[in-house]
């Protein structure tokens, strides 16, 4: 990316001819397929580190960053203007991992609690049952949330979620989660 050379990206959303990265320093934009890029950073509360932008998702109508810390910021233009989610922080950091489709966005975080929205990031609750969130995702009415000792399902909206699968002992490694035509993938890589 021109400018940040060098700088990891820790998110990355498409569509159409955008494409929108989260990385150490903010979130960038460009329209026309990565040539010319341009900063969209809300204005983040001053601090010791730079809060990088670890988790973004658009939902057809809203762009949702989730920042190291400061919260959870939503965009109906395109990062033009912003909007704070009000998740209130954890110990350790906002959600980590966000998804969304329609009203339902659902953010976690690694060993701590996961929230979920169904008015499009107005209101969150946390969700009781569920501890942690390293990988979410939604498709319809299915959402999947993998923490690190289990992979939950819910087939209603968030309204009720169900363990399927648990890990005999905390792991340390990466997960992902995805859904596509109705299927599940969970990849846990312990390591």
């Amino acid at each position: 990316l021109p400018g940040i050379q060098g700088e990891p990206v820790y998110s990355i959303c498409t569509g159409d001819s955008e494409i929108i990265v989260g990385t150490e320093t903010g979130v960038f934009l460009s329209t026309d397929y990565g040539d010319l890029w341009t900063k969209i950073d809300p204005q983040l509360p001053p601090r010791e580190y730079d809060p990088y932008a670890h988790s973004i998702v658009r939902d057809g109508r809203y762009l949702i960053v989730g920042f190291a810390e400061p919260d959870v910021y939503m965009s109906s233009d395109n990062g033009q203007s912003w909007t704070m989610a009000g998740i209130q922080p954890g110990p350790r950091t906002t959600p980590y991992a966000i998804a969304a489709e329609g009203n339902w966005v659902i953010g976690g975080n690694i060993g701590e609690d996961l929230y979920q929205s169904t008015d499009s990031g107005k209101s969150w609750t946390q969700v009781d049952s569920i501890f942690g969130g390293e990988s979410v995702s939604i498709s319809d009415s299915f959402g999947v949330a993998e923490t690190l000792s289990a992979i939950f399902i819910s087939t209603t909206r968030g309204s009720k979620w169900k363990n399927v699968y648990s890990i005999a002992s905390r792991f340390t490694g990466q997960g992902a989660t995805a859904i596509s035509g109705g299927g599940l993938l969970a990849v846990i890589s312990v390591g």
